[in-house]
């Protein structure tokens, strides 16, 4: 049976700085299975990995690398990380594409840029629009949602997973999920309790900022 994925929240962000590539390798030389990024382009359509869309000189579709880098030297592009990647050839990378000005394009960059990796990569997005526009990549593609369950969007858009909020995950939502034909990832899962129950029910994965709790609720 195969293990369920151990994907680290923005790469291991209590050790190091979110989603740089510093974060990403801790996560994975701790023993998870990948990790969990966030993307989003810049003013030239280059993919960066970074959360927020605001910056202290506008959001960033509105700068260029360069301009982003000037201000946050440590923000990684895709490409670097991709390249990191290279190190780990069993490792998982979970992109989350951000809904964000200019995303119809880096949707399609992104499906692009993962091509190399498609074997051991998936998208994810709160973006049902997002998501569709990724439809033709051959990428794997979780809907995010953490309020309600989605799951009908889901299937109405012919997706392989979702990736709900960990309270949203029961035993009467996993089954219908399952039944539905969706991988289960829920995020993010930092209380050992919760990862052992999660996982008890039968999720494929956790996404989460601690790589010690995933890895021991696992064993």
């Amino acid at each position: 049976m195969k293990k369920p994925l151990l994907l680290g929240h923005r790469g291991a962000p209590r050790r190091a700085r979110e989603n740089t590539l510093e974060s990403v390798r801790l996560a994975l030389e701790a023993g998870l299975s990948g990790v969990e990024l966030d993307v989003q382009a810049t003013r030239e359509g280059r993919l960066v990995v970074r959360h927020d869309l605001t910056t202290p000189r506008g959001p960033v579709p509105a700068l260029s690398l360069a301009e982003l880098r000037a201000m946050e030297p440590w923000v990684p592009t895709l490409e670097e990380v991709l390249e990191l990647f290279q190190d780990y050839p069993e490792a998982v990378l979970n992109a989350e594409l951000k809904s964000l000005p200019g995303f119809p394009s880096a949707a399609r960059a992104l499906g692009r840029a993962l091509t190399p990796l498609a074997s051991r990569a998936l998208v994810s997005s709160f973006d049902p629009v997002a998501l569709y526009l990724l439809r033709d990549s051959g990428l794997p593609r979780a809907l995010l949602f953490a309020e309600e369950d989605l799951g009908p969007v889901a299937r109405a858009l012919g997706l392989e997973g979702v990736h709900p909020h960990k309270a949203l995950v029961s035993e009467e939502s996993l089954a219908r999920w399952k039944e539905a034909g969706f991988f289960v990832i829920p995020w993010t899962v930092n209380d050992p309790w919760e990862a052992r129950r999660l996982l008890g029910l039968g999720v494929d994965g956790l996404i989460g900022d601690l790589p010690e709790v995933l890895l021991a609720a696992r064993g």
